[in-house]
């Protein structure tokens, strides 16, 4: 199998005539009576000082053959054919240095075609990638390098004083080729830590845009609750002034059957509660809704309650109770957000309370629509928890339907309405309090959304 050629750029070399070495004579009619000594090294075969032929070195080296010369003729012809370095040098591929800078604007002007801070660690380990490869392929031609001055220097001393200016070539091909190597060690060092500072940006602006739109998403959230909830402030307010409840303020027995008639209408209307209970000034729930689905809520004891005893405490028709959203054992174990109203003599604004008014919303259905229909992409979702959390910081709500009403969440949000937080383990926490809605203050609940960090290995590479 033929073995793969390497070259360097060419250097005709002048030495005396009949030095010995490997010779062309210079162009006839010149006056330089010096031999043309042209060098060619042949990849793996470098080492064989019998096997060079016609190379050609640059720079510094033909300055030294220059001097050599004295003058004495036109500079010495080039070779008969030029130097084209072979495909491999540098690359197993390509053709080595000469196509760094093609593949490597190639690949900027690719990686900048999304302006992403995703794209930025890309093109940072891209960079990296394509730095430390010319590294090894600048040092691998020093070493070839080195090698050739090697064999420069044998050639040299075999031909005696007439290679005496020939070893200064080869002292010059070592000391061009030590500083070759060390520009490119430096070059890869200092890449190194640029690359990787340029890594560290690309993951904080990753990290804050990233948890900015969580903060914006988890906002959205508790804005939907805030809403929805200022909703059930509303209806509770007005439903305690229905001539039907306030007549209920003297239980008769027809009285409770119209209550209930006019509580099932209501119902019927607004599918997001689960019942509606008048209750007496001392606590016992004397009509519903439901008593169909519910059979045994007549007579219970809410006495209590907090929010039976806000409601009852409150000062006008304008105010309102609200209880923290629990499972209710009446309704069957499911967890309900109630809110409560004075039902007021006369349905007066300022009327005496003669009763409350406790409305139970069913809390887990709308709830859960809120945190599952956050609008993350299918592979945020799949490492995202999206969570309601009240003013305990206990979880009300989960999009994984974990730990709802019995895992705690620390915000630490210091005094901050919003905030990003980043855990040891990368993991990313972005959360908003309530901004509450019109008239309804809101709870102190808040918006959370916890986001596992986007591993390496899942980055799309374009």
């Amino acid at each position: 199998m033929p073995q793969a050629r390497s070259c360097v750029s060419l250097l005709i070399i002048c030495v005396p005539a009949g030095s010995g070495a490997f010779s062309e004579r210079c162009p006839e009619g010149s006056s330089c009576n010096s031999d043309l000594l042209l060098i060619q090294a042949h990849g793996t075969a470098a080492t064989d000082s019998r096997r060079m032929t016609r190379v050609l070195i640059e720079g510094r080296l033909a300055s030294a053959a220059r001097r050599k010369c004295k003058g004495r003729h036109p500079p010495c012809a080039p070779a008969r054919a030029p130097c084209v370095p072979p495909r491999g040098i540098g690359t197993p591929d390509g053709d080595g240095l000469s196509t760094m800078h093609g593949t490597f604007d190639a690949a900027l002007k690719a990686s900048l075609s999304a302006d992403t801070p995703e794209k930025v660690i890309d093109l940072a380990d891209h960079s990296a990638a394509v730095a430390a490869g010319k590294a090894r392929a600048i040092q691998a031609i020093t070493g070839q390098t080195r090698m050739l001055a090697l064999n420069a220097t044998i050639e040299a001393a075999r031909a005696g004083d007439a290679g005496r200016g020939f070893a200064v070539v080869a002292e010059e091909v070592k000391a061009v080729s030590a500083e070759i190597g060390r520009l490119a060690s430096d070059m890869e060092t200092e890449l190194r830590s640029a690359l990787d500072e340029l890594r560290a940006v690309g993951r904080r602006m990753a990290q804050d845009v990233r948890g900015q739109r969580l903060v914006d998403l988890s906002l959205n959230a508790i804005e939907i609750i805030d809403r929805n909830l200022y909703e059930r402030t509303c209806d509770v307010r007005w439903w305690a002034t229905d001539a039907a409840l306030v007549n209920c303020g003297d239980p008769t027995p027809e009285r409770v059957a119209e209550a209930e008639r006019r509580l099932g209408v209501i119902l019927s209307a607004y599918t997001v509660y689960l019942d509606l209970w008048f209750c007496t000034p001392e606590g016992r729930v004397v009509a519903h809704g439901r008593a169909d689905r519910y059979p045994n809520i007549r007579g219970l004891d809410v006495s209590r309650e907090s929010w039976f005893r806000e409601a009852m405490d409150s000062v006008s028709g304008d105010d309102y109770a609200v209880a923290d959203v629990n499972p209710c054992p009446a309704l069957r174990g499911a967890p309900v957000a109630t809110y409560a109203a004075a039902v007021r003599e006369g349905g007066a604004l300022r009327g005496k309370p003669i009763g409350v008014l406790g409305i139970h919303f069913d809390w887990e259905p709308q709830a859960r629509a809120v945190v599952e229909g956050v609008r993350l992409s299918p592979d945020e979702a799949e490492r995202s928890r999206v969570l309601l959390v009240d003013a305990r910081g206990r979880v009300i709500a989960s999009s994984d339907r974990r730990g709802i009403f019995t895992e705690l969440v620390n915000l630490n949000a210091r005094g901050r309405t919003s905030g990003i937080d980043h855990t040891p383990d990368s993991k990313t926490i972005a959360f908003h309090m309530t901004p509450g809605y019109e008239t309804y203050r809101g709870l102190g609940w808040a918006g959370v959304i916890m986001q596992d960090p986007l591993h390496a290995g899942m980055r799309h590479h374009r």
